[in-house]
């Protein structure tokens, strides 16, 4: 049965004309409103924009892809569109819902008579894939999945047990085991199908805990949301200088979806996010497809959503949607199968959307374009002169005799040139907040002295090139409080301290997280070394990979040379940031290696494949590989220290260190906005680095907040902010020395010398 181009046209229509009734009556019977808003905003304007440049010869999931790419794209830009120009014509409130609902409608009916005019011969049959019992039952389990995550963390949010989340994390190993085990009775389709699925669960999960905003960056990025949703207009004024206000991800996109569907502002970054983010894990599968098999191509990407990154990255919000986007435009510029001029058109508006999702991404991105097409560009013009040729051929890069085909680079100057421009335009001229890269930049040649030392290097850095957790002890925090005090007193004279009489009975001293009791030391010690083995035989992996593509595949140009270069450029990086002193502290390694593994996923698997070689049987190399893979991806997920004790996490206890820094309480969100509606802005405020971001997020406080808690730093007249930590676990964090500590907080103390003013019972205000 044919669908026609009228059918699909007048089926559009009707959807959106839904959605505005809905919109327009305020209508949220059973979160109708929710639902269908936000599947008609990330869904309609994209795939308008792909019928519009005659885009077909593309699969289901590739389309699907780039359709809600374009959306958000279209989202973003469309949005900035109207805060820049309405105001010119008297409109002060361009992100208002009327202002948005009359201006995306003109558009999107604009779109839909362009790609009406240009769909002539229109007709699409729908290809429902023909499947047998097994993978029916394939299909539907992972569809579960999702179901069981939400009713997990609602558990845990009620401090109940995490048997349900326990029960995802089991599964998943054994589902994934089954696919490498079935993977050729199963139907094609059943591969993106379950990445997907797994991918939103491991993100809800996590993303879900707490009836609010957990995390880090979040709590900045949702005040940024905030000032724009309030204003209902997008300004570098509402934050002046701040790079989070830049991102338009988190300011003008959240403000659209809000306003539109009227989710809650929270469950925009909690729930909406996760679910666009989970489309990276899809977006990298279909790029590896490609260049290898299904069973291949999803064995790569479970190692990707099988980092703790991944699963934590709903605490970054913006970069949660670069991602979306670096991962899209690497996923169109390799597409064979569309247009050259809208393949380089598609290329551009990821492109320029990443730029504007978020600063770090787009540096990372830029920088492996650029030295992609320029050693694309030596390799062109040297590849068949003498000087080279015999090089070339001898490191075995090039086969004798074999010429050039130019066809097979993707890549050209023009593409770089405009991203390179686009770039400069955003963060030099219009945002300007290109600071932060000149100080990188200054310090990192600064420092490059103590390069081979472990100063100036992050816990992250150090951890992933030593081995091992960095913990603080009771000399780090003697150390904290002396040259604390001694830099208070010495550059900060304006403050009204305490005689050091009052605070004299107060010994700091380290408080480490809860651990989970260890049933048996063997098994403890064996699961250990099982994530210890299956962690540095992915490293070997990674790097035999590496040069099995470089030194083989290049030569036969099976591979695309651009995407061998993009790994060797990525494995370039990784390097950089563990060995380069001060990069690493200045953005975060975790984000950096994610965005690598974007690339580098395929190689992890390609190594193993090489290095078990001598099994004959490709079953067993690849039952091998996938029992790795999943003592991997276990121990990250929580799931065997449950079993055998050690390390909790967020997303399956309710203690820990995870917990004590990122879970938001109900009673912290309520003391924050008593805070904000009854302080004096003439005084400071002391809270320490993690209950300082429960006040951006829900207090309009965002100055005069000093993170130091200890009472020889206090000013007298000043207010104490107590979280729940600090209160019921007498526990506050510094950071000191590139390491985050935990200490008793200063309880007594505050109850002798200040008054308490404010007590919900978890969560204080000291005067």
């Amino acid at each position: 049965m044919y669908i026609t181009k009228n059918k699909i046209f007048f089926g559009i229509l009707i959807f959106g004309l839904i959605v505005n009734l809905l919109v327009f009556f305020d209508i949220q019977y059973l979160y109708l409103r929710v639902i269908f808003s936000f599947i008609f905003l990330i869904t309609i304007p994209g795939l308008l924009i792909m019928l519009m440049l005659k885009v077909r010869k593309i699969g289901f999931w590739e389309y699907f892809v780039y359709s809600i790419g374009l959306s958000i794209a279209f989202l973003m830009f469309g949005g900035l569109f109207i805060n820049s120009t309405f105001p010119l014509v008297g409109i002060d409130k361009p992100l208002s819902l009327v202002s948005l609902l009359v201006s995306f409608d003109i558009f999107l009916l604009i779109f839909t008579f362009i790609a009406y005019k240009r769909n002539s011969d229109l007709n699409y049959k729908p290809k429902l894939p023909k499947l047998d019992t097994l993978n029916r039952i394939f299909f539907i389990t992972p569809l579960i999945l999702p179901v069981l995550s939400i009713l997990g963390t609602i558990i845990l949010n009620n401090n109940g047990p995490n048997i349900l989340t326990m029960i995802i994390l089991g599964g998943i190993a054994i589902y994934v085991f089954l696919i490498a085990f079935l993977r050729n009775k199963l139907n094609e389709h059943v591969f993106p199908w379950a990445i997907f699925m797994m991918s939103i669960s491991l993100l809800l999960m996590y993303s879900l805990r707490s009836w609010h905003i957990s995390g880090w960056d979040i709590h900045q990025e949702y005040q940024m949301f905030q000032l724009t949703k309030e204003n209902f207009h997008w300004s570098m004024l509402n934050s002046p200088g701040s790079a989070y206000n830049a991102c338009l991800s988190i300011t003008i996109l959240p403000t659209i979806l809000s306003n539109i569907s009227k989710i809650n502002d929270e469950y925009v970054f909690k729930l909406l996010f996760a679910l666009l983010f989970g489309l990276v894990s899809l977006g990298i599968y279909l790029f590896l497809r490609r260049y290898t098999q299904h069973i291949f191509a999803f064995m790569a990407v479970f190692f990707f959503i099988s980092q703790r990154q991944f699963m934590q990255m709903p605490t970054i919000a913006r970069q949660e949607i670069a991602l979306l986007f670096f991962t899209s435009s690497l996923l169109i510029l390799f597409n064979k199968n569309i247009n050259l001029i809208f393949r380089k058109t598609l290329f551009l508006i990821f492109g320029f959307s990443m730029i504007v999702s978020h600063y770090s991404t787009t540096y990372v991105a830029l920088a492996l374009f650029v030295s992609t097409y320029f050693i694309c560009l030596i390799f062109r013009k040297t590849e068949n002169k003498k000087p080279f040729l015999k090089i070339y051929e001898k490191l075995n890069l090039k086969e004798k005799g074999k010429k050039l085909d130019e066809r097979k680079y993707y890549l050209n100057g023009i593409m770089v040139f405009f991203l390179i421009v686009f770039a400069f335009l955003w963060y030099f001229q219009f945002t300007k907040i290109s600071d932060s890269l000149v100080d990188i930049t200054y310090n990192t040649i600064k420092n490059m002295g103590k390069i081979f030392t472990q100063e100036m290097k992050s816990d992250e850095a150090k951890s992933a090139l030593f081995g091992g957790a960095v913990i603080y002890t009771i000399k780090d925090v003697q150390d904290y409080v002396y040259n604390t005090l001694l830099d208070y007193h010495t550059n900060k004279p304006y403050i009204n301290y305490y005689s050091s009489e009052k605070y004299k009975e107060y010994k700091p001293e380290p408080i480490y997280p809860k651990y989970l009791p260890v049933a048996n030391q063997i098994a403890q010690k064996t699961i250990y070394y099982s994530h210890e083995i299956a962690k540095k035989s992915i490293k070997v992996f990674i790097i035999v990979g590496v040069f099995y593509l470089l030194f083989t595949q290049f030569k036969k140009r099976k591979m695309d040379i651009e995407y061998i270069l993009m790994i060797l450029y990525c494995i370039f990086l990784v390097g950089v940031m563990l060995f380069v002193p001060y990069i690493s502290i200045v953005y975060n390694f975790g984000r950096l290696y994610l965005q690598a593994l974007v690339i580098l996923s395929l190689p992890a698997v390609l190594g193993g494949l090489v290095l078990f070689k001598f099994f004959k049987k490709e079953n067993i190399k690849i039952i091998l590989m996938t029992i790795i893979f999943i003592c991997y991806f276990l121990p990250y997920s929580g799931f065997t220290y449950q079993l055998v004790g050690g390390e909790s996490q967020i997303q399956l206890n309710n203690f820990g260190e995870h917990y004590d820094r990122s879970y938001t309480h109900e009673s912290e969100v309520k003391s924050s906005k008593w805070l904000s509606n009854n302080y004096d802005n003439n005084y400071l405020i002391y809270a320490d680095r993690f209950s300082k971001r429960r006040l951006l997020s829900f207090s309009n406080i965002n100055t005069h907040i000093v993170e130091d808690m200890l009472p020889s730093t206090m000013d007298r007249k000043a207010y104490v902010y107590s979280s729940y930590v600090n209160t019921i676990e007498n526990r506050t964090f510094s950071y000191y020395g590139l390491k985050i500590m935990g200490y008793n907080f200063p309880t007594e103390f505050l109850n002798q010398n200040k008054n308490l003013i404010y007590n919900n019972g978890s969560s204080e205000v000291f005067k």
